[in-house]
């Protein structure tokens, strides 16, 4: 009996003290991110981009190769040389 009595006094300590630390923590930096930001995937907001290209919007999955910048025209066949050319 008393080996159940300290596994649930262990068991409510680490519940009260794990809740005031998180809830610390919490009021230093938000644990949640803001709905915008869940919404638009944490991907863009963390790296600056899609982590899966292919599942996202069509202007973004339609040429992995070409560049950001939308006045460049540099494409895939342009940075890939033919074994001609090399020789």
């Amino acid at each position: 009996m008393g080996q159940l009595i300290g596994t649930l006094v262990i068991i409510a300590w680490m519940f009260v003290a794990s809740f005031v630390v998180l809830f610390i923590l919490n009021l230093i930096m938000p644990l949640r991110v803001s709905e915008d930001e869940e919404l638009e995937g944490m991907d863009i907001h963390e790296c600056g981009m899609l982590a899966y290209p292919e599942f996202g919007p069509a202007s973004q999955a339609s040429d992995p190769y070409q560049d950001s910048d939308s006045t460049s025209s540099t494409t895939r066949s342009s940075r890939v040389s033919s074994p001609a050319a090399a020789g």
